[in-house]
């Protein structure tokens, strides 16, 4: 999550890091490009954006045609 200077949020899989900017995609818009000049505070990091123990109840056939289905998605 990034706090920006003004209060607001800011939360998205961290793109690219430079000295002057951070590069943001929040899930399902476009990148966001934030002058680090704008941030108050950011906490990067490295979780899967994917709940905890979301296939748990799935056996391990289910699971591997889950994972076969999402390797044809493009």
């Amino acid at each position: 999550d990034i706090i920006l200077k003004d209060g607001s949020k800011v939360s998205g899989s961290l793109v690219n890091q430079t000295k002057e900017a951070l590069s943001i995609q929040p899930i399902g818009t476009a990148i966001q490009l934030i002058p680090q000049g704008e941030i108050a505070q950011h906490k990067i990091t490295k979780s899967s954006l994917m709940p905890e123990g979301l296939i748990d109840h799935l056996s391990p056939g289910q699971v591997a045609d889950l994972f076969t289905y999402i390797r044809t998605l493009k």
